[in-house]
């Protein structure tokens, strides 16, 4: 197996996953104290022009027109949350017949997972929760510079709670309207003296969402999202179920462990052929790009 991995941020991650898997891996990064193999994509593919997978892990804005340029290059291609700036740009991807494009939902593949979906139905409110005492990313960089990022917590953590959303209504999620919300920037970059992610970039620039709310209703239950990088309170982390008012069930997340990472790719790389599957991904896909550019 070959993979190409673009961005070595986060895509460190991806470099370790695939070294534990034996594969090839080749990496593009155009900060060379990272040692990637190339510095820009074009001459990545001249060199190698075939992969099995690539992962794009560059700022938001790059996403779309790196993704262009692996047209059948690559097998398939992860795209890091938040996927790219809106539905248009994502079905000109997905109409592309040479590659398979998906958005990285790594959550959908915690170990936990199935026993929430197995209770989601069943629940009359439901909260997904992703609440940060403290965990702006890197304040002043790419992560809060709207026309980097076209956003801030809602182009970094509210994707992975739809995903979430899509595994506790798994047939009926693309019902679920958004009757309340709340997009707001609490926060400005000089009140960003630390961060639990990153540092501070004292001179650059802080001008995104940070806490956002939306409250969806579906044709069982009322599923309400919180968001914030920061709120200077506890972390509240979780997915919290409700019968009626009385607290039913809830379920720490913390980090995505990174044998869900693993799980993704094995399971899309397993599903290639299955032309079901992809038409499930690109209809989830375009459910939390629907929302996002909808709702934000």
């Amino acid at each position: 197996m070959k993979t190409l991995i673009v961005g070595l941020g986060f895509g460190q991650l991806y470099k370790k996953i695939y070294e534990s898997m034996g594969a090839e891996i080749i990496t593009v990064d155009a900060d060379q104290s990272k040692n990637p193999d190339f510095v820009e994509i074009t001459t990545a593919i001249e060199a190698h022009p075939q992969f099995d997978t690539a992962h794009i892990c560059t700022p938001n804005r790059t996403h779309f027109a790196l993704a262009k340029k692996l047209s059948g290059h690559s097998k398939i291609v992860f795209i890091e949350k938040p996927g790219v700036q809106n539905v248009a740009q994502w079905t000109a991807l997905t109409h592309d017949k040479k590659t398979k494009y998906v958005m990285t939902k790594n959550n959908q593949y915690r170990d936990n997972i199935g026993e929430m979906a197995n209770l989601g139905h069943k629940m009359s409110n439901i909260e997904l929760n992703w609440k940060n005492n403290n965990r702006i990313p890197s304040p002043g960089s790419w992560f809060t510079n709207k026309h980097l990022a076209f956003g801030g917590v809602s182009r970094d953590l509210l994707p992975h709670m739809l995903s979430l959303l899509i595994v506790l209504s798994p047939t009926d999620y693309a019902l679920y309207n958004v009757i309340d919300k709340r997009v707001e920037q609490r926060y400005r970059l000089e009140d960003c003296t630390d961060t639990d992610y990153g540092k501070v970039k004292e001179d650059g620039i802080y001008d995104v969402d940070d806490n956002v709310y939306l409250k969806l209703v579906g044709p069982n239950n009322v599923i309400k999202i919180n968001t914030a990088w920061r709120t200077d309170e506890d972390d509240d982390i979780a997915v919290h179920m409700y019968k009626g008012e009385i607290k039913f069930r809830t379920y720490p997340l913390g980090l995505c462990p990174e044998e869900a990472y693993k799980s993704m790719i094995e399971n899309h790389i397993k599903n290639l052929n299955n032309e079901e599957f992809w038409k499930e991904q690109n209809q989830q896909d375009l459910f939390i790009h629907t929302v996002l550019e909808n709702a934000i």
